[in-house]
């Protein structure tokens, strides 16, 4: 069955593609062609149904359906409107109209009544299949206007003569007389619903099809870089990606938005080619499927398009010349087996009969003369005059269908399953409307008990079997670290423990420096005086307290509010903006994340200032820029590296109100891999990345379309600018229970002896943490090994080897689900992150 749904555009489009809100409507179920047919048939005609007047009868029921839901009492709301009144109780007269038709390319021809891949495929206008090759031309964008379909009463004349012949004279469906009548437009001698019922008021039904991303792109002109894939078939990918099995759209995308740096230097002299290709045709999916436009967009769009028109007219005709695709063997299997069936439908074989002889497995060329190749020059169009795509892509449809299929799989699947599913959808729809009001009565909190376990001073950040919950956060707030100060790291204990790793030189100065800015909102940290680090105290026996995931909250250019999950562990890598005396060129700076931690410190001679403080930090490496090009102009994608481990500059710390979102970095294959650790952030242990990650990275500016409008500042979409959020209120005024009693006594205990510490601090006899610090500059890069056993300090309480052999109750609060990708979290928003 084919359902057909309705949905009102006055209702948010966020909401629409929702399905969790119900917005869809449930208007009918078109069913297949009875199998009664054939036996009715034969017995009024004396022979069975030709295949053409078994394809004619499936084209004549949806129209008939249409037929029947446009009824008399349709047709005069249309033409008068209904009165209605509205929730802010007013009266208005109602015009209900037909805006769009959201369908995949069969279904659009069979809405129109035109021939699919016929002499002119496209539904819009009469181009013919030779023609289309010209994308993105000054040609092509006129065939718009000059061959636009129109509705007319020739049309209406030439379908009826078309019937007659059928029916009164008995002429061949597939007669050359049909042919005369109606193959000049590729038009079928179907009785248009829309034409016989809205004709009269001026409507066009051609009008109302408009051009589809998900099917007429991710899964069709998105495949040249799956005829890259039939090119090089050799290439060392996950099987099933090389293979091309059980994909969907979303995951031809997903291959797309990373295909530059995976194809990079594969193809000799074609390599230009094949990348302008690639850099173009994510150019434009990711323009097309924009949720806010702007006329500067849209000019940008349909340059990028007529860019894509080239780099395809120059692959098709310089590249694949060269090479010799073949048909991957599950495609000659399907061939097959359709071969087959098409005979045994024939009758030229039988049931279970295998195929005799095997034909050589055909040739893959690339054509250009498809009606989706075509559609990609109406991408602009449709926007100006219907909005932004996602208001009627398929992809809304399709997340919709999911409800169908569980719906019938609680079906006989047999006698009247059509029935059954209609029956829960109205009671699902009845049980949602209560759940509703019940969740408006109702406001549940769960109490969320902390867990002080002791942080493991091996580790920066904190494993993935530990625990570190974090609350339902206010959208509005920038950042959120979890309060709990569960995860417990001495200082100078973990220094000791690593004195001779290059990764933590000059840590406890920089940590100093970076805490003293933050007390005394000091912009500059190269001013910073080691008198001035000395005023900078920390509490609770210089500990540093880590976190597991720190959440991002920013606003994307459509204005809506989105998140961000960085764990240390998983998504690890930032943006913030640069300073201002970094070239223009260069908007952002990009860091690793090491680990989130957090100290309590306040100033030593500021009486306002003396009270601790909670100062969230990040310890990061970071990226510096590899290349100077625009990656607009050479359409590559901008390429980052590692700070030289040896600089002094390469890690640092950062505050997580300057991070603006998380960034999408791709190793850059072509480069080779890495063969020393300098190319990675420390420790070893933890990253596990050493053998896979290349020297010079690139920054997938495609992976949303939030990241590429950040770099594209000239269109004026949205903010492109982060400012910096002030950090959040001070916590040290908060009960915090996570730690025991016996805790806070030795804590107590040791304050006297930190007050001795403070003394010889501030007269400068004694200064055991400068002396510490410049410790640690001895032996700078001597030992790149990370040692994982040895025993802490008296602060550090050891872990029992079984304390975790328990399987952990981890979850999406503990940050290893980043909470835009978390399965509920898609099926509620309708699509991916954008």
């Amino acid at each position: 069955m084919w359902p057909i749904y309705m949905y009102f555009g006055n209702q948010s489009k966020y909401d629409r593609s929702r399905p969790s809100a119900f917005a869809a409507h449930h208007i009918a179920y078109i069913p297949k062609l009875s199998e009664d047919f054939k036996g009715w048939y034969q017995e009024q005609y004396g022979c069975t149904p030709t295949e053409a007047v078994m394809t004619f009868m499936r084209r004549e029921i949806p129209h008939a359906i249409y037929a029947e839901l446009f009824d008399k009492d349709f047709m005069n709301a249309y033409r008068d409107g209904i009165i209605l009144r509205c929730g802010n109780k007013v009266t208005r007269s109602m015009f209900p109209r037909l805006f769009t038709w959201s369908a995949d390319y069969p279904e659009k021809m069979l809405l129109i009544c035109c021939k699919c891949l016929g002499l002119h495929p496209c539904g819009e206008c009469n181009i013919s299949k030779d023609k289309i090759f010209r994308l993105g031309t000054v040609l092509d964008r006129g065939t718009w206007d000059r061959l636009r379909r129109q509705d007319s009463e020739l049309r209406q004349n030439k379908v009826e003569r078309a019937r007659e012949l059928i029916f009164k004279k008995g002429y061949s469906i597939l007669s050359k007389a049909i042919d005369y009548l109606l193959g000049d437009h590729s038009w079928m001698p179907t009785r248009n619903t829309f034409s016989t019922l809205f004709y009269k008021f001026g409507f066009n039904f051609y009008n109302i099809i408009v051009s589809d991303v998900l099917h007429e792109f991710e899964l069709a002109s998105g495949r040249p870089s799956s005829h890259i894939l039939f090119v090089y078939s050799t290439l060392l990918i996950n099987k099933n990606v090389s293979l091309l099995q059980n994909l969907a759209a979303r995951d031809y995308e997903d291959f797309l938005q990373v295909s530059l740096p995976v194809f990079e230097g594969l193809f000799g002299i074609h390599d230009k080619n094949v990348q302008d290709l690639l850099f173009n045709l994510t150019a434009v999916h990711s323009f097309a499927k924009l949720r806010l436009h702007s006329d500067p967009a849209l000019q940008t769009l349909d340059q990028h398009t007529t860019q894509l028109g080239k780099s395809l007219r120059t692959f098709k005709n310089h590249v694949c010349p060269d090479f010799a695709t073949k048909e991957l063997a599950k495609e000659a299997g399907a061939r097959e087996q359709r071969r087959a069936k098409q005979q045994e439908r024939q009758g030229a074989g039988n049931k279970g009969k295998e195929v005799s002889q095997k034909k050589a497995d055909k040739t893959k060329t690339f054509s250009l003369s498809t009606y989706k190749v075509h559609a990609i020059g109406s991408y602009t169009r449709f926007i100006s005059l219907f909005g932004t795509t996602d208001s009627y892509s398929t992809q809304v449809g399709e997340l919709e269908h999911r409800r169908i299929k569980r719906f019938y799989s609680r079906t006989n699947k047999v006698f009247r399953y059509v029935r059954q599913v209609t029956n829960q959808e109205r009671r699902v729809r009845i049980v949602k409307s209560i759940e509703r009001r019940l969740e408006d009565q109702q406001k549940s909190k769960a109490a969320e008990a902390e867990n002080s376990k002791i942080q493991d001073s091996s580790n920066p950040c904190i494993p993935f079997e530990h625990e570190d919950p974090l609350p339902i956060a206010d959208p509005t707030s920038h950042y959120q670290v979890s309060m709990t100060r569960s995860h417990r790291l001495p200082i100078m204990p973990w220094l000791d423990k690593h004195e001779d790793d290059r990764a933590v030189n000059h840590f406890l100065r920089k940590l100093r420096t970076h805490v003293f800015c933050r007390l005394t909102g000091e912009c500059d940290e190269e001013s910073v005086t080691p008198s001035d680090q000395r005023t900078c105290i920390h509490n609770n026996n210089d500990r540093m307290y880590v976190h597991k995931v720190l959440r991002i909250n920013y606003t994307t250019y459509d204005q809506r509010r989105c998140q961000d999950s960085i764990n240390p562990r998983t998504h690890s890598d930032v943006m913030v903006l640069s300073p201002n005396d970094v070239d223009d060129d260069e908007p952002y700076l990009y860091a690793r994340v090491i680990g989130i931690y957090h100290v309590e410190a306040g100033l030593r001679n500021d009486p306002q200032n003396s009270s601790s403080k909670r100062i969230d930090f990040l310890w990061v490496r970071w990226y510096v820029s590899a290349d100077n090009r625009s990656c607009w102009k050479s359409r590559r994608l901008p390429q980052v590296g590692f700070v030289d481990g040896s600089d002094d500059g390469a890690f640092g710390f950062l505050d997580p109100a300057q991070v603006i979102r998380a960034v999408h970095l791709l190793p850059n294959f072509k480069e080779g891999r890495v063969s020393t650790i300098l190319g990675l952030p420390w420790p070893v242990e933890l990253m596990k990345k050493i053998k896979t990650t290349s020297d010079i990275i690139s920054i997938c500016i495609f992976a949303d379309r939030d990241m590429m409008i950040r770099f594209c500042p000239e269109l004026t979409l949205g903010t492109h600018i982060a400012s910096v959020v002030p950090d959040p209120p001070d916590s040290s005024d908060i009960e915090d229970n996570s730690d025991s009693s016996e805790e806070i006594e030795e804590e107590e205990e040791e304050q006297d002896e930190e007050t001795l510490d403070d003394a010889s601090h501030s007269e400068g006899e004694s200064d055991r943490e400068s002396i510490d610090s410049d410790r640690y500059t001895e032996g700078e890069g001597s030992d790149y090994g990370y040692d994982t056993g040895g025993s802490d300090e008296e602060d550090v309480e050891n872990i029992e080897d079984n304390q975790f052999d328990v399987e952990p109750n981890i979850g999406p609060e503990d940050g290893e689900e980043p909470f835009n990708h978390d399965v509920e979290i898609l099926d509620i928003e309708g699509f991916s992150a954008l």
